[in-house]
């Protein structure tokens, strides 16, 4: 059984992994691209921020029509002193675009997950602890650039998690995760 501990400090290692695999794809990029071409966008997740769970989203541009990203939240606290449910999250994703400008418009996404939340587990006994989960899912969602670089996105997507044994009557876990985002961000 993973304590906690061991839990953080897995979390720091992928953390940090993650941290230089944006970094190196940033420095590349800089050395890449010309003046007038923006193929970088990092984004904020404004309804992440409202629930509780901010989310950070950064994404490479390949092509007019695909682009590779990863988005990263945490679970905050709330007024009332209680945890976010998800403890952290972390996405790779992939966007597919439909639009005639470059990575602008209706897009498919197909992403993988890794995160914590506190569902009550079958093969806990039914309590309900935190835990480490990674899943595949796919979603829909629309971009539209604005002048200067400047783009919001709407998505909506769900998934399922692969490790997941929930119990039917000790709440309402169908194994399922949920990807949802109205987010505001730059292109550069």
């Amino acid at each position: 059984m993973k304590t906690l501990s061991n839990i953080c400090q897995q979390l720091r290692y992928l953390t940090l992994f993650s941290f230089l695999m944006l970094a190196t794809i940033v420095a590349n990029a800089q050395n890449n691209n010309s003046v007038n071409t923006a193929i970088n966008e990092i984004k904020l997740n404004l309804l992440g921020v409202v629930i509780g769970l901010p989310e950070l989203s950064y994404e490479r541009l390949l092509n007019d029509r695909t682009g590779v990203g990863i988005s990263a939240a945490a679970g905050i606290q709330n007024d009332n002193g209680s945890n976010h449910e998800y403890k952290f999250i972390i996405t790779p994703h992939y966007h597919y675009y439909f639009g005639k400008k470059q990575a602008n418009g209706f897009f498919l996404e197909a992403n993988t997950v890794i995160f914590s939340d506190d569902a009550a587990q079958a093969d806990d006994g039914g309590v309900r602890k935190d835990k480490i989960y990674y899943g595949l899912g796919a979603g829909l969602g629309y971009k539209q650039l604005f002048g200067k670089g400047f783009l919001a996105e709407l998505l909506i997507g769900v998934g399922s998690k692969l490790n997941n044994k929930p119990v039917k009557d000790k709440g309402t876990d169908l194994g399922l995760y949920k990807r949802l985002g109205l987010s505001i961000g730059k292109r550069f």
